[in-house]
């Protein structure tokens, strides 16, 4: 498996688990707009490049969310994973909505892929 600015290659044919997951962090205050208890659409996606012209979403993970005004911060983990038959050559990657939400931290934010 190759790894290239984000994406992942996949160096042979066959059917591989993929998974990915994301954790959305967010301060009471919200720092973009100065409001409490902004409403956000949180959407997680995984996305594969083959020679089709346009990628194609192959897991997909939706969910809006009110959090409290009580609370300090909110904390939402989206998980996802499924098998997939890919081709040699195909890219897969992560996108998602309302990136300033998202936590880098590497134990809390991660993507890959492995044959089965």
């Amino acid at each position: 498996m190759m790894y290239n600015n984000g994406d992942l290659i996949i160096p042979q044919d066959g059917f591989y688990y993929v998974y990915s997951q994301v954790v959305y962090y967010r301060f009471l205050l919200d720092k973009t707009t100065g409001r409490k208890d902004t409403p956000y659409q949180m959407i997680h996606f995984v996305l594969k490049q083959t020679s089709y012209p346009e990628p194609q979403e192959i897991l997909k993970s939706v969910r809006s969310s009110c959090w409290s005004r009580k609370a300090e911060f909110g904390l939402h983990t989206s998980y996802q994973g499924g098998v997939f038959r890919l081709q040699r050559g195909d890219r897969i990657w992560v996108a998602c909505s309302n990136l300033h939400l998202v936590s880098l931290d590497e134990t809390a934010s991660f993507f890959g892929a492995f044959m089965v």
